[in-house]
């Protein structure tokens, strides 16, 4: 299994992915624009990537700066409830 089918593998809840992130993880920019070229994945903004069809929310960006940069990041009060609808 290569390593973007790994990282790809591991977890539904990765649905955002920090170009940071990725690099940290051995795939270099070049490897990550060919993907992007090969349209296995989309920038959604600057250093940040999804798998192509994917539409990520709130959670998956939550998510992805909790775990793949370490922040301390929690939703609460007024955002916290409106997430439950």
């Amino acid at each position: 299994m290569s390593g973007i089918e790994h990282i790809f593998s591991e977890s539904r809840e990765h649905l955002i992915y920090l170009r940071s992130w990725l690099k940290e993880l051995g795939l270099s920019h070049s490897d990550q624009n060919g993907l992007i070229e090969e349209g296995v994945l989309q920038p959604i903004g600057r250093g940040i990537l999804t798998k192509s069809g994917e539409y990520p929310g709130i959670l998956s960006s939550i998510s992805a700066l909790q775990k793949q940069e370490n922040r301390p990041i929690h939703v609460g009060e007024l955002s916290a409830l409106i997430m439950l609808r």
